[in-house]
């Protein structure tokens, strides 16, 4: 499969201070690539990167073009990427049209009809008179997101592009993005810390932390098996539980003997418990003692405390703080740290 993009050994520091050390990041041809990591990490410098914006060191590929190694360095405006920034950057003297019209590569066939077009399929052709103050913040983010597709970029990358809407339009702006770009060849590198818009979104997804991808691969694999307990902290929720391996695919623990994914025979570790992989049940299992219940609209939460660990389960009733519940392992569980192996 061919590259999208393709970094290798990116590092950045600014003021003097590592932000990215030795980062490699391979995103397909026409996928859409998604990086979730917490505050300080390393997310939007590494898009600043590949588009040229802060002094790096490495090599970024764009498709087959390298825009940067030891020898050579494409500037910004002739990388052909897209940009959509965290706070839009719009110009407010500027109408709707005129941002379009600014950035137009006149190279392009089409010309005035792309804009029509492309103003038409985000739904703001009737605000092309319009200045950035003058518009709602959804209709900001299209015209943000019109203005960085108008050249059909390789490369598209967008910086928590649904950060200034509400959390009501979020879904909108995602139904958005799914329409205008996957499909058409383009492809996108997102940064957000909403992990539903990620996982709804992604081909591919990338946990950063410290500066550097600490696990890469479709979210159902990273949500599933993360590789380490940071990744398990930051993605989902959900309870680190001690176990310790007896072969067969099982392990030992405080809900008793539970199977695990691996057939390793031996070892301690600590495995992945989610809300899912919990069923309250009237006989049998496991007694604990609620500690909180909490309405989240769909169903409840429910803590328990198990051992040193606090677990959650999901109930589609109200359970009474103080009480004693009884819970079932369902399913296999992930190992995330520690040795079970053969």
């Amino acid at each position: 499969m061919k590259d999208g993009l393709s970094v290798v050994g990116l590092s950045v520091s600014l003021q003097g201070r590592p932000v990215l050390t030795q980062l490699d990041l391979v995103l397909p041809l026409g996928a859409y690539g998604v990086i979730l990591g917490p505050s300080g990490a390393g997310k939007s410098t590494l898009l600043r990167a590949v588009a040229g914006l802060v002094p790096s060191q490495g090599v970024i590929r764009i498709g087959r073009t390298t825009v940067q190694d030891g020898s050579a360095i494409v500037p910004p405006e002739r990388r052909g990427v897209g940009f959509v920034f965290q706070s839009l950057a719009l110009w407010p003297h500027l109408s709707v049209r005129g941002h379009l019209e600014f950035v137009l590569d006149r190279t392009l066939p089409g010309g005035p009809a792309r804009i029509d077009t492309l103003l038409r399929s985000l739904g703001i052709q009737s605000l092309e008179r319009r200045r950035p103050g003058e518009l709602s913040g959804g209709e900001r983010q299209r015209l943000a997101l019109a203005r960085a597709l108008v050249n059909d970029p390789p490369l598209l990358l967008l910086d928590e592009p649904t950060s200034s809407v509400d959390p009501s339009l979020k879904a909108e702006v995602a139904a958005i993005l799914t329409e205008q770009v996957r499909g058409k060849g383009t492809t996108v590198l997102h940064v957000t810390h909403d992990q539903r818009e990620a996982f709804a979104l992604a081909d591919q997804v990338y946990v950063m932390t410290q500066g550097r991808i600490e696990q890469a691969g479709p979210p159902e694999q990273v949500y599933g098996a993360p590789a380490s307990r940071s990744v398990a902290k930051l993605i989902g929720s959900g309870t680190l539980l001690a176990v310790t391996g007896i072969g067969q695919g099982f392990a030992d623990s405080a809900l008793g003997r539970i199977p695990v994914l691996g057939a390793g025979t031996a070892g301690a570790g600590y495995a992945l418990l989610r809300p899912e992989n919990l069923e309250i049940v009237k006989v049998g299992g496991v007694p604990v003692v609620v500690k909180a219940c909490i309405f989240l609209g769909p169903h409840y939460a429910v803590k328990a405390q198990l051992g040193e660990a606090v677990i959650e389960a999901h109930s589609s009733s109200r359970v009474e703080v103080g009480s004693e519940i009884r819970l079932v392992p369902r399913g296999a569980l992930a190992i995330v740290e520690g040795r079970i192996s053969s």
